[in-house]
Protein backbone atom coordinates (compact mmCIF):
# COMPACT_ATOMS: atom_id res chain seq x y z
CA UNK A 1 0.00 0.00 0.00
CA UNK A 2 1.45 3.16 -1.03
CA UNK A 3 4.33 2.12 -2.54
CA UNK A 4 5.43 3.93 -6.14
CA UNK A 5 6.98 2.70 -8.95
CA UNK A 6 10.83 3.04 -7.60
CA UNK A 7 9.35 1.92 -4.39
CA UNK A 8 9.11 5.02 -2.48
CA UNK A 9 6.84 5.99 -0.09
CA UNK A 10 5.92 9.55 0.88
CA UNK A 11 3.67 10.60 4.13
CA UNK A 12 2.90 13.86 4.05
CA UNK A 13 2.10 15.48 7.47
CA UNK A 14 2.73 13.74 10.48
CA UNK A 15 0.45 15.15 13.03
CA UNK A 16 3.17 14.69 15.77
CA UNK A 17 3.26 17.72 17.98
CA UNK A 18 0.41 18.80 20.89
CA UNK A 19 -0.58 21.65 21.85
CA UNK A 20 -0.01 22.85 25.21
CA UNK A 21 -2.45 25.24 25.76
CA UNK A 22 -1.05 27.42 23.45
CA UNK A 23 2.61 27.62 24.55
CA UNK A 24 5.41 25.37 22.80
CA UNK A 25 4.52 22.09 21.65
CA UNK A 26 5.48 18.83 22.88
CA UNK A 27 6.79 15.75 20.73
CA UNK A 28 5.20 12.88 21.59
CA UNK A 29 7.70 10.32 22.47
CA UNK A 30 7.70 7.75 19.25
CA UNK A 31 8.09 10.62 17.21
CA UNK A 32 12.16 10.99 16.37
CA UNK A 33 12.64 6.97 16.16
CA UNK A 34 9.63 6.57 13.74
CA UNK A 35 10.86 9.57 11.57
CA UNK A 36 14.09 8.24 11.50
CA UNK A 37 12.93 4.64 10.72
CA UNK A 38 11.10 6.21 8.37
CA UNK A 39 13.81 8.12 6.40
CA UNK A 40 15.80 5.25 6.58
CA UNK A 41 13.40 3.24 4.30
CA UNK A 42 14.16 6.14 2.01
CA UNK A 43 10.63 7.44 2.56
CA UNK A 44 9.83 11.22 1.70
CA UNK A 45 8.17 13.01 4.52
CA UNK A 46 6.25 16.62 4.26
CA UNK A 47 4.43 18.01 7.07
CA UNK A 48 1.03 20.40 5.86
CA UNK A 49 0.27 22.55 8.63
CA UNK A 50 -2.78 25.35 9.07
CA UNK A 51 -0.81 27.92 11.40
CA UNK A 52 -0.42 31.21 11.46
CA UNK A 53 2.78 32.99 11.14
CA UNK A 54 3.64 33.36 15.19
CA UNK A 55 2.49 29.38 15.13
CA UNK A 56 4.62 28.26 12.19
CA UNK A 57 7.62 29.95 14.20
CA UNK A 58 7.33 28.33 17.12
CA UNK A 59 6.25 25.26 15.33
CA UNK A 60 9.86 25.10 13.75
CA UNK A 61 11.30 26.17 16.59
CA UNK A 62 10.77 23.62 18.32
CA UNK A 63 11.00 20.90 15.60
CA UNK A 64 14.97 21.62 15.48
CA UNK A 65 14.88 22.30 19.02
CA UNK A 66 13.72 18.20 19.07
CA UNK A 67 16.48 17.36 16.52
CA UNK A 68 13.61 16.41 14.14
CA UNK A 69 13.43 18.98 11.51
CA UNK A 70 16.07 17.12 9.62
CA UNK A 71 13.52 14.41 8.26
CA UNK A 72 11.54 17.04 6.82
CA UNK A 73 11.86 17.14 2.71
CA UNK A 74 8.93 19.91 2.60
CA UNK A 75 6.97 21.89 5.16
CA UNK A 76 3.85 23.43 4.07
CA UNK A 77 2.31 26.38 6.26
CA UNK A 78 -1.40 27.77 5.06
CA UNK A 79 -0.20 31.19 6.19
CA UNK A 80 2.60 30.99 3.87
CA UNK A 81 1.02 29.62 0.73
CA UNK A 82 -2.34 30.54 0.98
CA UNK A 83 -4.52 27.79 1.22
CA UNK A 84 -5.51 25.54 4.02
CA UNK A 85 -6.61 21.96 4.41
CA UNK A 86 -8.59 20.60 3.53
CA UNK A 87 -8.53 22.48 0.23
CA UNK A 88 -6.76 20.01 -2.34
CA UNK A 89 -4.71 23.04 -3.52
CA UNK A 90 -2.46 22.72 -0.22
CA UNK A 91 -1.96 18.45 -0.72
CA UNK A 92 -0.61 19.38 -4.94
CA UNK A 93 1.42 21.48 -3.30
CA UNK A 94 3.49 19.91 -0.79
CA UNK A 95 2.97 16.95 -3.41
CA UNK A 96 5.03 18.77 -5.84
CA UNK A 97 7.24 19.93 -3.21
CA UNK A 98 8.30 16.19 -2.16
CA UNK A 99 8.85 15.31 -6.04
CA UNK A 100 5.69 12.78 -5.92
CA UNK A 101 3.53 13.10 -9.24
CA UNK A 102 0.93 10.39 -8.23
CA UNK A 103 -1.16 11.25 -5.22
CA UNK A 104 -2.32 7.53 -4.87
CA UNK A 105 0.91 6.63 -3.68
CA UNK A 106 1.14 8.77 -0.79
CA UNK A 107 0.21 8.54 2.84
CA UNK A 108 -1.50 11.76 4.54
CA UNK A 109 -0.97 11.23 8.24
CA UNK A 110 -3.40 13.58 10.68
CA UNK A 111 -5.71 14.22 13.23
CA UNK A 112 -8.82 15.80 12.21
CA UNK A 113 -11.73 13.90 10.22
CA UNK A 114 -12.43 16.96 8.33
CA UNK A 115 -8.76 18.81 7.40
CA UNK A 116 -6.93 15.71 7.16
CA UNK A 117 -9.42 13.12 6.34
CA UNK A 118 -11.26 14.73 4.01
CA UNK A 119 -8.59 16.52 2.71
CA UNK A 120 -6.22 14.03 1.72
CA UNK A 121 -9.55 12.39 0.14
CA UNK A 122 -9.98 15.01 -2.17
CA UNK A 123 -6.26 14.84 -2.83
CA UNK A 124 -6.29 11.83 -4.21
CA UNK A 125 -4.12 10.65 -0.74
CA UNK A 126 -4.10 7.50 1.00
CA UNK A 127 -5.28 9.11 4.48
CA UNK A 128 -3.96 7.42 7.60
CA UNK A 129 -6.25 9.08 10.60
CA UNK A 130 -4.40 9.50 13.89
CA UNK A 131 -6.57 8.92 17.02
CA UNK A 132 -4.05 8.85 19.91
CA UNK A 133 -7.66 8.38 22.18
CA UNK A 134 -9.05 5.13 19.89
CA UNK A 135 -12.61 7.81 20.24
CA UNK A 136 -13.34 8.18 16.29
CA UNK A 137 -15.00 5.09 14.60
CA UNK A 138 -13.85 5.18 10.93
CA UNK A 139 -14.56 2.40 8.19
CA UNK A 140 -12.26 2.06 5.19
CA UNK A 141 -9.77 4.44 6.40
CA UNK A 142 -6.08 3.41 8.08
CA UNK A 143 -6.62 3.97 11.92
CA UNK A 144 -3.83 4.56 14.22
CA UNK A 145 -3.45 5.35 17.90
CA UNK A 146 0.59 6.90 18.03
CA UNK A 147 3.10 7.43 15.11
CA UNK A 148 5.04 4.21 15.70
CA UNK A 149 1.79 2.37 14.53
CA UNK A 150 2.20 4.14 10.77
CA UNK A 151 5.37 1.48 10.73
CA UNK A 152 3.41 -1.86 9.91
CA UNK A 153 1.71 -0.26 6.64
CA UNK A 154 4.92 1.06 4.98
Amino acid sequence: MGIDGDGTQEIIDTEFLARQQGQMYTMFPDVPETLRTIKQKGIKIGLISNIDQQGGRKLCASMKENGILQYFKAIILSFEVGVWKPMKEIFDIALREIGEKNPATAMHVGDSPIEDLRGANNAGLIPVFIDSLDIFSTENIIKIKTLSDILQYL
